[in-house]
Protein backbone atom coordinates (compact mmCIF):
# COMPACT_ATOMS: atom_id res chain seq x y z
CA UNK A 1 0.00 0.00 0.00
CA UNK A 2 1.28 3.32 -0.88
CA UNK A 3 -0.16 6.78 -0.29
CA UNK A 4 -3.84 6.59 -2.49
CA UNK A 5 -2.75 4.47 -5.32
CA UNK A 6 -3.57 0.81 -6.13
CA UNK A 7 -1.47 -1.02 -3.51
CA UNK A 8 1.62 -2.85 -5.35
CA UNK A 9 0.87 -6.65 -6.42
CA UNK A 10 3.17 -9.30 -7.49
CA UNK A 11 2.25 -12.99 -7.79
CA UNK A 12 5.16 -15.32 -6.58
CA UNK A 13 6.11 -18.11 -8.89
CA UNK A 14 5.58 -21.85 -7.93
CA UNK A 15 8.53 -22.14 -6.06
CA UNK A 16 7.55 -19.20 -3.89
CA UNK A 17 10.29 -16.48 -5.43
CA UNK A 18 8.82 -12.98 -6.27
CA UNK A 19 10.82 -10.13 -7.28
CA UNK A 20 8.81 -6.45 -6.48
CA UNK A 21 9.84 -3.68 -7.68
CA UNK A 22 9.43 -0.71 -5.60
CA UNK A 23 9.45 2.63 -6.22
CA UNK A 24 9.83 5.70 -3.58
CA UNK A 25 8.48 4.76 0.06
CA UNK A 26 8.47 5.65 3.15
CA UNK A 27 11.79 4.98 5.86
CA UNK A 28 9.38 2.30 6.87
CA UNK A 29 6.60 0.91 5.03
CA UNK A 30 4.81 -2.86 5.50
CA UNK A 31 4.81 -5.75 3.18
CA UNK A 32 2.83 -8.69 3.39
CA UNK A 33 2.16 -11.98 1.78
CA UNK A 34 -0.60 -14.01 1.68
CA UNK A 35 -1.76 -17.53 -0.18
CA UNK A 36 -5.43 -19.51 -0.24
CA UNK A 37 -5.03 -22.02 2.36
CA UNK A 38 -2.80 -20.03 4.73
CA UNK A 39 -2.40 -17.22 6.98
CA UNK A 40 -1.06 -13.57 5.88
CA UNK A 41 1.88 -12.40 6.85
CA UNK A 42 3.38 -8.57 7.55
CA UNK A 43 7.00 -7.35 7.83
CA UNK A 44 8.71 -4.12 8.35
CA UNK A 45 10.71 -3.14 5.33
CA UNK A 46 13.37 -0.20 5.90
CA UNK A 47 13.86 1.75 3.07
CA UNK A 48 17.25 2.17 3.96
CA UNK A 49 18.10 -1.39 3.62
CA UNK A 50 16.68 -1.48 -0.08
CA UNK A 51 20.03 0.21 -1.04
CA UNK A 52 20.71 0.12 -4.79
CA UNK A 53 20.35 -3.26 -4.81
CA UNK A 54 17.73 -5.73 -3.84
CA UNK A 55 16.71 -6.68 -0.79
CA UNK A 56 15.55 -10.36 -0.01
CA UNK A 57 12.61 -10.62 2.59
CA UNK A 58 11.50 -14.01 3.14
CA UNK A 59 7.97 -15.24 4.57
CA UNK A 60 7.08 -18.64 6.17
CA UNK A 61 2.89 -18.84 5.87
CA UNK A 62 1.27 -21.43 8.41
CA UNK A 63 -1.57 -22.91 7.22
CA UNK A 64 -4.81 -21.62 8.56
CA UNK A 65 -5.77 -22.69 12.12
CA UNK A 66 -8.86 -22.84 14.22
CA UNK A 67 -7.33 -20.40 17.34
CA UNK A 68 -6.13 -17.77 14.65
CA UNK A 69 -8.35 -15.39 13.01
CA UNK A 70 -7.15 -13.46 10.09
CA UNK A 71 -9.36 -10.62 9.48
CA UNK A 72 -8.15 -9.99 6.19
CA UNK A 73 -6.91 -12.44 3.75
CA UNK A 74 -5.04 -9.61 1.94
CA UNK A 75 -3.63 -7.58 5.04
CA UNK A 76 -4.45 -3.93 3.59
CA UNK A 77 -2.40 -0.75 5.80
CA UNK A 78 -4.71 1.41 7.78
CA UNK A 79 -3.77 4.57 8.99
CA UNK A 80 -5.56 6.58 11.55
CA UNK A 81 -5.83 10.28 12.44
CA UNK A 82 -5.65 13.52 10.47
CA UNK A 83 -2.85 14.06 8.99
CA UNK A 84 -1.28 16.32 11.34
CA UNK A 85 1.81 14.76 11.99
CA UNK A 86 5.49 16.07 12.74
CA UNK A 87 8.83 13.90 14.48
CA UNK A 88 10.62 10.69 14.02
CA UNK A 89 8.43 8.51 14.94
CA UNK A 90 5.79 10.02 12.55
CA UNK A 91 8.53 10.71 10.27
CA UNK A 92 6.18 9.22 6.99
CA UNK A 93 3.02 6.62 6.76
CA UNK A 94 2.69 4.89 3.69
CA UNK A 95 -1.51 6.04 3.53
CA UNK A 96 -3.26 9.24 4.16
CA UNK A 97 -5.97 8.79 7.29
CA UNK A 98 -8.87 7.02 7.15
CA UNK A 99 -10.75 8.65 9.51
CA UNK A 100 -10.19 7.83 13.85
CA UNK A 101 -12.21 4.60 13.83
CA UNK A 102 -11.39 1.25 12.26
CA UNK A 103 -14.21 -0.95 12.42
CA UNK A 104 -14.18 -4.90 11.54
CA UNK A 105 -16.28 -7.71 11.43
CA UNK A 106 -14.68 -11.38 11.27
CA UNK A 107 -16.78 -14.68 12.22
CA UNK A 108 -15.19 -17.34 14.47
CA UNK A 109 -16.49 -20.60 13.27
CA UNK A 110 -14.96 -23.59 15.59
CA UNK A 111 -15.01 -26.71 17.12
CA UNK A 112 -13.20 -25.70 20.64
CA UNK A 113 -15.61 -25.68 23.47
CA UNK A 114 -16.06 -22.86 25.95
CA UNK A 115 -13.62 -24.45 28.24
CA UNK A 116 -11.02 -25.22 25.86
CA UNK A 117 -10.27 -21.37 25.29
CA UNK A 118 -8.41 -20.26 28.24
CA UNK A 119 -6.80 -17.18 26.75
CA UNK A 120 -7.19 -14.75 23.57
CA UNK A 121 -5.23 -11.50 22.19
CA UNK A 122 -5.51 -9.32 19.04
CA UNK A 123 -2.27 -8.92 17.35
CA UNK A 124 -1.09 -6.57 14.54
CA UNK A 125 1.86 -4.79 13.52
CA UNK A 126 1.96 -0.59 14.03
CA UNK A 127 3.94 2.30 13.82
CA UNK A 128 3.29 6.00 14.95
CA UNK A 129 1.85 5.20 18.41
CA UNK A 130 2.35 8.20 20.63
CA UNK A 131 -1.58 8.07 22.79
CA UNK A 132 -3.27 5.22 24.32
CA UNK A 133 -5.89 3.85 21.90
CA UNK A 134 -8.93 2.12 22.95
CA UNK A 135 -9.11 -1.50 21.53
CA UNK A 136 -12.91 -3.07 21.73
CA UNK A 137 -14.43 -6.62 20.98
CA UNK A 138 -18.21 -6.78 20.68
CA UNK A 139 -18.24 -3.12 21.72
CA UNK A 140 -16.15 -3.86 25.17
CA UNK A 141 -13.18 -2.32 25.88
CA UNK A 142 -10.25 -3.99 26.77
CA UNK A 143 -7.98 -3.44 30.09
CA UNK A 144 -5.05 -3.14 27.17
CA UNK A 145 -4.79 -0.41 24.79
CA UNK A 146 -2.54 0.39 21.34
CA UNK A 147 0.04 2.63 23.39
CA UNK A 148 3.35 1.87 21.98
CA UNK A 149 5.62 1.31 18.43
CA UNK A 150 9.08 1.26 18.07
CA UNK A 151 10.35 4.69 18.20
CA UNK A 152 12.63 4.82 15.04
CA UNK A 153 9.27 4.80 12.88
CA UNK A 154 8.61 1.11 11.84
CA UNK A 155 6.23 -1.23 12.46
CA UNK A 156 6.66 -3.00 15.47
CA UNK A 157 4.54 -6.29 16.95
CA UNK A 158 1.74 -5.46 19.14
CA UNK A 159 -0.36 -7.62 21.11
CA UNK A 160 -3.49 -6.85 23.65
CA UNK A 161 -4.96 -9.81 25.71
CA UNK A 162 -8.51 -10.38 26.41
CA UNK A 163 -11.51 -12.45 28.26
CA UNK A 164 -11.66 -14.47 25.55
CA UNK A 165 -15.50 -14.89 27.08
CA UNK A 166 -16.00 -11.18 24.95
CA UNK A 167 -16.00 -14.18 21.62
CA UNK A 168 -19.08 -15.33 20.66
CA UNK A 169 -19.58 -18.07 18.06
CA UNK A 170 -20.23 -16.61 14.19
CA UNK A 171 -20.55 -13.02 13.78
CA UNK A 172 -17.90 -10.37 15.91
CA UNK A 173 -16.94 -6.90 15.77
CA UNK A 174 -13.22 -5.33 16.56
CA UNK A 175 -13.01 -1.54 16.66
CA UNK A 176 -10.07 0.63 17.16
CA UNK A 177 -10.41 4.53 17.74
CA UNK A 178 -7.74 7.16 17.25
CA UNK A 179 -7.25 9.57 20.41
CA UNK A 180 -5.75 12.96 21.25
CA UNK A 181 -3.05 13.90 23.28
CA UNK A 182 -0.47 16.86 23.00
CA UNK A 183 -3.21 18.67 21.98
CA UNK A 184 -4.26 16.77 18.42
CA UNK A 185 -5.57 13.66 17.14
CA UNK A 186 -2.56 11.25 17.27
CA UNK A 187 -1.63 9.67 13.80
CA UNK A 188 -0.81 5.79 13.38
CA UNK A 189 -0.95 3.08 11.26
CA UNK A 190 -1.46 -0.54 11.88
CA UNK A 191 -1.78 -4.00 9.72
CA UNK A 192 -2.40 -7.38 9.67
CA UNK A 193 -4.79 -7.67 12.20
CA UNK A 194 -5.76 -10.67 13.90
CA UNK A 195 -7.35 -12.90 16.69
CA UNK A 196 -5.05 -15.34 18.44
CA UNK A 197 -6.80 -17.94 20.74
CA UNK A 198 -5.09 -19.77 23.61
CA UNK A 199 -6.35 -23.46 24.73
CA UNK A 200 -6.12 -25.81 27.42
CA UNK A 201 -4.36 -28.91 26.17
CA UNK A 202 -6.01 -31.53 28.71
CA UNK A 203 -9.00 -30.05 27.71
CA UNK A 204 -8.72 -30.13 24.10
CA UNK A 205 -7.47 -33.73 25.03
CA UNK A 206 -10.31 -35.03 26.38
CA UNK A 207 -12.59 -33.68 23.66
CA UNK A 208 -10.42 -36.16 21.13
CA UNK A 209 -8.49 -33.87 19.15
CA UNK A 210 -5.19 -35.05 17.78
CA UNK A 211 -1.48 -33.99 17.89
CA UNK A 212 -2.26 -31.01 21.08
Amino acid sequence: DLGDAPPLVVISGADGTYVLHVPGVPDHFALSASYDGYLPESANVSAADLGADRLVQNFVLQPHSETVIALEADPEVHHLGNDRWTGRKNSQFQRSAQGRTYTAEFTWATTLGPLEVTAASVRFLAKGVQCDHPIFINGQRLDSELDDSPEDGSFGEFSATFDPALLVAGHNTIEIRATRCRGDLDDFEFVNVQIHLARDVRTAGEHGNPDY
